[in-house]
């Protein structure tokens, strides 16, 4: 989903985003006037250019309204709200998007996302009337030729979520749109007009679980049928568990009398116990199914490494890649359908409840008829929780800083960066703030929707879409604003998606166990689910901490034959494949390729390579961005 596009009076920098686009871009389409440039990859239907009565629209994603069913005019109604400063839109409005919106008449230009914004938008001002913006760094670089930010990079190799908060980018000057903004440039005003949508728990609706999950499941069809209109073959991302179980729900719901053909698929071996529970939903819906072992691809080799951070800036679950080199779609970019933030309907990130530790309390809770008890939000516990999550997520950024290298700090000390680090992170702490959330535990999902939902899932669409369009309905800022209304009680525990699973549309998906908790339907009672899970977790540990004090790579690690990761590290090459991975110009990758060893060797357990791909993904957008000046 590549686009770029600058307004100004320079016809030197006009041409040459002209020229740049289309050597890095196959089939590039480009609309341009003597002050004005867009110019749009060719493939599929991720990016849309559109333009009605001298207004140009340039849209990566997708969005839709309630009672227009002309996409045209969708197009028409989202350039005029912007154009006239409608934002946020208004309840009718949904999908997952973000878009440049310019009037040739006044050079009036605005940039905008969703409520969550995962599609990223770049964008540099190079002065009161002259704009360029897109949706890779890289390119933005070959044109602008800016230098390493150390605090974006110190970002972007730290944990929880190797990603830049904030508008911070990997490049000094250039900002990316927060979480539901739009920016407004105009001629006449000295600054530009930032707006907000902060729509996300605008109100606690009192509606009991059964019309809370006919609510979720309707919106989520809705916009499963939305996308799938005229697609004759679509794939989803199908594991066991029940995020993508539920969009597999949905796809069926709407595939009926239809000849649409539905290939799910996953990564991973075939008779994982993961994979043939999916193989199972899969056949009850209708769909063809195949698992892609990632043996060969979790740790992929220099150069195709290489080759997807420059398509997509986007390398982190390289499991992902399986499917990429291996699927062989029918068309050209056929959609992709993941159930990623399917996750909010569990309240999974409300960590105050979702913890292993905290769903043993609240279960022991409940057996005395204690039900969970929410804190409402006042501005001393919103103080309290922002002041614990940045000390937290700015400690764990300055644990890394030692390892920049110093000649992009240019002399930049210590205590510099860090304040410079913890404006970002209250920049995104604040945002979260901005929305009117109900309760002091729910501000950790919100933040988690921020970060993780916005960057880390996001991810996962950007990479799909070099060779598929990849969506994830239930990120659409429609869905998650209606899930962020329905009380967190009603969510936790699991309430809304036993809910959801006794609807007809998925009741033969509710009759196959999950992964999560085995041997069990989705109709077996809730205790008897809680103690299933509990027992499987525990004997899971217990099997781990064994493995681990022996160092036995044969000895047994789970239950039940599940995915894990031990043998993507049990390779002597591992740590040498991931050393190629790093120029080692920004930072010292030492860490990173120490952490390889201790889990092929079980000093550590091994983990999903989050932490190892995420600082390489940075390090390679750079090595690209900085050798292309």
């Amino acid at each position: 989903m590549n686009f770029a596009f600058y307004a100004g009076p320079s016809e030197a920098r006009l041409n040459q985003v002209r020229r740049l686009t289309r050597q890095s871009w196959e089939q590039c389409r480009c609309i341009a006037s003597a002050d004005y440039c867009v110019s749009a990859q060719q493939r599929g239907h991720g990016v849309t250019l559109h333009c009605e009565d001298g207004v140009h629209l340039c849209l990566a994603g997708y969005v839709g309204a309630d009672g227009l069913a002309d996409k045209t005019a969708v197009l028409s109604a989202l350039a005029a709200s912007l154009t006239n400063g409608v934002w946020p839109l208004g309840d009718e409005w949904f999908g997952s998007f973000a878009c440049v919106v310019f009037d040739t008449s006044n050079g009036h230009t605005v940039l905008a996302n969703d409520a969550l914004g995962y599609y990223p938008l770049y964008y540099c001002s190079l002065g009161s009337d002259e704009l360029i913006a897109g949706s890779s760094q890289i390119l933005l670089n070959r044109i602008l030729g800016r230098p390493p930010d150390p605090v974006g990079l110190l970002q972007a190799i730290s944990r929880p979520s190797f990603s830049n908060y904030g508008r911070r980018t990997l490049l000094h000057g250039v900002s990316r749109l927060l979480p539901g903004e739009a920016v407004s440039f105009s001629r006449d005003r000295a600054r530009p007009l930032h707006l907000y949508d902060n729509s996300l728990y605008s109100e606690l609706r009192s509606t009991d679980v059964e019309e809370s999950a006919e609510t979720a499941f309707r919106l989520l069809a809705k916009h499963v049928e939305f996308l799938c209109e005229g697609q004759e073959e679509v794939f989803l991302g199908l594991s066991g568990g029940w995020d993508s179980r539920v969009v597999l729900g949905a796809l069926a719901h709407q595939r009926r009398g239809t000849q649409q053909q539905v290939r799910c698929t996953t990564y991973g071996q075939g008779d994982l116990y993961e994979s043939r529970i999916a193989r199972k939903c899969a056949q009850v819906s209708g769909g063809r199914f195949r698992s892609y072992p990632d043996d060969a691809y979790y740790f992929p080799a220099a150069d195709l490494f290489s080759e997807y951070v420059r398509k997509t800036e986007a390398v982190y679950v390289t499991a992902w890649l399986a499917v990429l080199e291996t699927a062989v779609p029918g068309g050209d970019h056929p959609l992709f359908l993941l159930g990623d933030m399917c996750e909010s309907i569990d309240g999974r990130n409300i960590l105050a409840f979702s913890t292993r530790a905290a769903r043993v309390r609240e279960f022991g809770r409940s057996l005395v008829g204690v039900q969970e008890r929410f804190t409402p939000l006042d501005d001393a516990g919103f103080q309290a929780w922002e002041k614990r999550v940045v000390e937290s997520i700015v400690a764990r950024q300055m644990a890394n800083f030692p390892r920049i290298d110093k000649a992009l700090l240019d002399g930049a000390q210590g205590a510099d960066i860090e304040q410079q680090l913890v404006e970002d992170v209250k920049t995104t702490t604040r945002r979260v703030g901005e929305n009117e959330v109900f309760f002091v535990e729910l501000l950790d999902e919100l933040l988690a929707w921020y970060v993780r939902g916005r960057v880390e899932l996001g991810r996962q669409m950007l990479i799909l879409n070099a060779r598929f369009t990849g969506v994830s309905p239930a990120m659409s800022f429609q869905i998650l604003r209606a899930i962020s209304n329905v009380h967190p009680r009603l969510r936790l525990r699991r309430r809304l998606m036993n809910a959801i699973a006794r609807l007809d549309a998925l009741k033969s998906l509710a009759r196959i166990p999950s992964a999560q908790v085995p041997y069990l339907t989705m109709n077996a009672p809730s205790l008897l689910k809680e103690l299933v899970w509990g027992g499987r977790s525990t004997i899971d540990q217990l099997l781990i901490r064994r493995k681990l004090g022996t160092r036995n790579h044969r000895a047994r690690s789970r239950l039940l034959k599940s995915f894990d990761c031990i043998c993507a590290y049990d390779n002597a090459a591992r740590s040498g494949v991931v050393e190629s991975w790093f120029s080692g110009r920004w930072f010292d990758p030492q860490p990173v390729i120490d952490t390889v060893r201790d889990r092929a060797s079980l000093r550590a357990w091994p983990l999903p390579a989050h932490d190892i791909v995420g600082p390489a993904n940075a390090s390679k957008i750079l090595d690209y961005a900085m050798d292309c000046q």
